[in-house]
């Protein structure tokens, strides 16, 4: 699957990405959402191709909630968590195997502005 193909190479290069490497440290989620969602815009405008990316928002614990990306394209459901939380590491795969502390999310404050 192409797409598979794709997620993969994106995933290298948010990984790599000098851009968001200062932002990849916990308690840095929402900075490092932001900038990677800015990053996967120009990196698909760049590969023609057409992704949707939501700024997500979970709540870990009381008063601890976490900022990640989810991505969507041609029906695929992906979650992109670089900075991980608390005691989870990062995460960057599909939705429906990612760790329970990520399920249930909503919209994120930032992806309305």
């Amino acid at each position: 699957m192409e797409f598979d193909t794709d997620f993969y190479q994106l995933r290298q290069f948010l990984e790599t990405s000098n851009q968001l490497t200062n932002a990849r440290k916990k308690g840095n989620c929402r900075v490092w959402s932001s900038l990677a969602r800015d990053v996967i815009w120009q990196y698909a405008s760049e590969r023609q191709r057409i992704w949707q990316v939501q700024v997500r928002e979970v709540e870990i614990e009381p008063y601890l909630s976490h900022t990640f990306l989810r991505l969507i394209c041609d029906g695929h459901f992906f979650l992109l968590d670089g900075t991980g939380v608390s005691n989870y590491p990062e995460y960057y795969g599909l939705e429906s195997e990612a760790p329970s502390h990520l399920q249930n999310s909503h919209q994120d404050w930032i992806d309305r502005i």
